[in-house]
Formats: structure tokens, C-alpha cells, sequence
């Protein structure tokens, strides 16, 4: 599921993207707190309009998972990288 979406986001096809995102989707956000399947969607739609190349890479080896009780989670590490390829920060999503 990671590498169908990470070859979603890296070609910014935005329906690609959010055809693995029920539209029950809901995102907690460190810095905006919930966000509703459209906020995400227009999210990821900002990003891509911005056309500047950026793209993510999937740290191998980083996915770890954690129960949570009538729930699952996963924890995966990717990085985030501008045109040139020089890493800007590297994020961990559960």
C-alpha cells in the first residue's frame, strides 16, 4: 500500500491518490489538527499545484506497527525531497 501510494503522490495524480482514503477519512494533523477527506484532498491538491518537483521516497526497514485496541496502525518513515534531491526532513506518519 505504501509503494501505490508514494508512485500516486510522486506522479501528483491527485485521483490516484485519494482512491486509497475512504472518504470516511479522518486526519489528525500535528499542526492542524483534524482534517475531513476533502481537507486532505485539497491538501494534497495545493502541493501538487505548486509544480516544484517535490517528491517522497520510502525509508525501507521503517515500518513498524502498533495495535490499537478495535483499530490498526502503522508508522512508516519517508522523506520529503525539493527538485534537486537534497532531504528536507524526514517524517513519521501513523
Amino acid at each position: 500500500m505504501d509503494a501505490a501510494l508514494f508512485a500516486a503522490f510522486n506522479a501528483h495524480d491527485l485521483d490516484a491518490l485519494m482512491s486509497l482514503f475512504s472518504e470516511k477519512l479522518e486526519f489528525y494533523h500535528d499542526t492542524g489538527g483534524m482534517q475531513s477527506y476533502e481537507d486532505v484532498k485539497a491538501g494534497f491538491k495545493k502541493l501538487f499545484d505548486r509544480k516544484d518537483g517535490m517528491y517522497r521516497e520510502l525509508v525501507k526497514g521503517s515500518l513498524e506497527v502498533y495495535p490499537i485496541k478495535e483499530y490498526g496502525a502503522h508508522r512508516s518513515r519517508h522523506a520529503s525531497l525539493p527538485p534537486y534531491g537534497k532531504w528536507t526532513r524526514s517524517n513519521r506518519h501513523v
